[in-house]
């Protein structure tokens, strides 16, 4: 193969520099919309989620404390073991609601399956200022 002059060099030089200069710009565009397309499914999926376990929460008036409740789904998104609450209030109200959260998950574990969660996750239930809230980010195959 014969040797560029020095001219031709800077030339080949350049054009690479583009071509590797517009794959990174490919790839960085790609990047951003596949975060954007992946946070909003997340987000799409939470409330989902969220709706479907409000649907099937009863709970008492008057509760001052969140409740928490940890929930560790088998690999076909079911439950793999008994929800439990972790965290909620110590008078008898507050109490009743974290009752009531962890019966709203029991109640809609059939529901629940098709979002097909994965691994351990912590559903947190407000007294007020619902939604239910739940980091599914990752944890979905839905």
């Amino acid at each position: 193969m014969a040797e560029l002059n020095g001219i031709g060099r800077e030339h080949v030089i350049q054009k690479r520099r583009t071509f590797i200069d517009m794959i990174v710009m490919i790839l960085t565009i790609l990047g951003v919309c596949a975060f954007s397309i992946s946070t909003a499914r997340a987000a799409s999926i939470d409330s989902r989620l969220g709706d479907t376990i409000l649907s099937c929460f009863s709970p008492p008036p008057g509760a001052t404390h969140n409740a928490q409740v940890s929930v560790t789904f088998a690999a076909d998104g079911s439950f793999a073991e008994k929800p439990k609450i972790i965290e909620s209030g110590q008078d008898a109200i507050d109490t009743a609601f974290a009752n009531a959260a962890l019966r709203a998950l029991l109640r809609c574990e059939s529901r629940i399956v098709q979002f097909r969660l994965k691994g351990t996750i912590v559903f947190n239930f407000p007294p007020s200022g619902l939604p239910i809230q739940a980091d599914v980010s990752g944890n979905s195959t839905a």
